[in-house]
């Protein structure tokens, strides 16, 4: 009674310390973005340096294989990338110099292109917003006629042009000029370098930070974890730039086989930016169209240049990656556009391109650290509730239409048996569980296994499917009675115990649980029967309760075999022998599968 009165403040100290402990995770992750933000000065070289010794790190111990030495492998290592940035961006510069000087041209060709198709659509379209051929004509007339008024007027008197000059920049000026805007870019170059070599050089002392920090608790399963999440990532970002190296060099070629200027420049960006699924690619692929655009008279040269990435692309995404390193990146894909926006908003085009890399790492980082498990809840491509906490939270919102589409999904698959075992009696205990501790009201609780029981009928088409190969359709053994004990609760593990019954070939008697347990068993005909299950989710308390009714029902009808199931939790009985009460849906059928033999 006391606990019954105190439940109420229980539950609202429970929500006030929910309360703060997500306020605080707000506030903490608005702390962490602001920083990040306000300190990308520094933390942008600090990723890039992260981001590379991944890379890096697998070459570096391949050389060590070879009894180079841990320095020198290492060194080796950065200089071998060093030189694939030179000419990366050799390649950038030379390309980009040479458009530009052509830009005018293009743009004033681009301007033209964009007016004959602006004119045309008019021409065509112009009715739907009362602006026709005509009406376009007469405003040309119109502003000719203003135009020539104009020109009639008297001009006013010309200004006395005046021109001030500076005086020319010292040698100091002129170096400041064309060196100053360098220094920025070469000085982050410069750090990420010394910051690669020596992460390389200390990856083992920095794990064992890492281990102490998140992990020393568990110091085996934290050195396993952190060494196959580096593995993996190590792997994945050497495989991804080869796979986006080798893009951009297909894209080089196909522009330089279009005759798009500049080849080289996009096909280093689309291995830049391809780093980005699905963004980085449409913005790699927007640019050179609309230079194709402006360069060819007509529309040609466009339409080939986006036949190239509509073939590449593909090709790539789903029959060479998933060849090298799976079918997912772990990253579910609404996850990978809305990071691309969040990391190009926080840091611009380099948040672009490290999106992808940034995002695996923290997904990576949340499934093997208990901490930052919310980052693989968010970002990562797993469900977010296992199958019975779906089911139940279909249950719950009264959805049980996508319980029905999760379950046609399911039998597809798992046998019903085992789909009534794992999805349904899951689902069915949780919901005792929330009972127990007061989380659900008792309308909610009887709507959820109302909807529950109408769930399994509606699956009674699924569940009759022929049986698999190597089980009966029928078992000629005689009728089992299911008597499901009072709660609605029950009455829903009942109906699912029948299902899976039926889907087995037996044939099943449900009783109605509106009458007493002496009347529901006097109005049973007995005849043919093999075997009575009395059906609930029972507690330790109650077995010696059930134990007794079974005992009475198997003295009144000697030659039938009555069967108790199953546990509440999950955990087999306190007794011992034939007594022990079956724990799942499994257990139980395989016990009535030995009395109905």
């Amino acid at each position: 009674m006391k606990r019954a009165a105190l439940a109420p403040f229980e539950r609202t100290a429970r929500a006030q310390r929910n309360l703060r402990a997500t306020a605080g995770a707000w506030l903490v992750a608005a702390i962490a973005i602001a920083g990040a933000y306000l300190a990308r000065d520094v933390l942008i070289p600090i990723t890039l340096s992260i981001f590379l010794s991944f890379i890096l790190a697998p070459i570096a111990e391949g050389f060590r294989r070879m009894h180079l030495g841990r320095v020198p492998s290492v060194f080796l290592a950065v200089t071998l990338a060093l030189g694939f940035v030179g000419v990366s961006g050799a390649i950038l510069v030379s390309q980009a110099s040479t458009l530009i000087d052509d830009a005018p041209a293009y743009v004033q060709h681009l301007s033209e292109k964009t007016g004959r198709v602006h004119a045309a659509i008019v021409a065509r379209l112009g009715f739907l917003t009362h602006e026709g051929t005509a009406t376009s004509q007469s405003r040309t007339r119109t502003r000719n006629l203003t135009r020539g008024a104009k020109s009639v007027a008297v001009a006013p008197a010309a200004p006395i042009p005046v021109e001030l000059r500076s005086p020319p920049p010292s040698p100091i000026e002129q170096m400041e000029t064309l060196v100053g805007p360098l220094m920025a870019p070469l000085g982050t170059t410069a750090i990420v370098i010394v910051l690669t070599i020596f992460m390389l050089l200390q990856k083992e002392d920095l794990r064992d930070r890492a281990i102490r920090i998140f992990g020393v608790g568990d110091l085996h399963r934290s050195t396993m974890a952190l060494s196959d999440a580096g593995k993996r990532l190590s792997r994945y970002f050497l495989s991804q730039l080869g796979v986006n190296a080798c893009f951009g060099f297909i894209v080089w070629l196909g522009m330089m086989a279009i005759g798009v200027p500049a080849p080289g420049l996009w096909g280093v960006l689309a291995g830049l930016l391809r780093f980005a699924p699905y963004i980085g690619t449409m913005i790699a692929a927007c640019l050179p169209i609309v230079v194709a655009t402006a360069v060819s008279p007509g529309w040609t040269m466009a339409l080939e240049v986006a036949a190239l990435f509509a073939f590449i692309e593909p090709l790539v995404g789903y029959g060479v990656e998933p060849l090298l390193y799976g079918r997912s990146t772990g990253l579910s894909p609404i996850a990978v556009i809305v990071a691309a926006l969040f990391w190009t908003w926080l840091w611009g085009l380099v948040g672009l391109v490290l999106s992808m890399p940034l995002t695996l790492m923290l997904v990576v980082l949340g499934r093997h650290v208990p901490q930052f498990a919310f980052f693989d809840i968010l970002l990562g491509d797993r469900p977010a509730l296992s199958l019975p906490e779906t089911f139940y939270q279909r249950m719950l919102a009264g959805h049980h239409d996508e319980a029905l589409d999760q379950a046609a999904e399911l039998l597809a698959t798992i046998p019903p048996a085992e789909y009534f075992d794992t999805v349904v009696l899951g689902a069915l205990r949780l919901a005792a569980s929330d009972a127990d501790r007061g989380a659900v009201g008792r309308a909610d609780l009887n709507e959820v296994c109302q909807t529950t029981v109408e769930v399994i009928e509606q699956l009674h088409d699924l569940a009759g499917l022929p049986p698999p190969e190597g089980e009966s359709s029928h078992h000629p053994g005689g009728k089992i009675v299911c008597i499901p004990t009072r709660g609605n609760l029950n009455v829903a593990f009942a109906a699912a115990t029948q299902a899976a019954l039926e889907r087995t070939g037996y044939d099943v008697v449900r009783v109605n649980r509106e009458d007493t347990m002496q009347k529901a068993l006097a109005a049973i005909d007995m005849q043919n029967v093999k075997v009575v299950c009395l059906l609930g989710l029972f507690e330790d308390r109650a077995i010696e309760r059930v134990h007794a009714l079974r005992d009475q029902i198997a003295s009144r009808w000697p030659g039938i075999a009555v069967i108790a199931a199953v546990m509440r939790d999950g955990q087999k009985g306190a007794l011992q022998g034939e007594r022990t009460m079956p724990h799942s849906l499994a257990e139980l059928l395989a016990r009535i599968e030995g009395a109905a033999a």
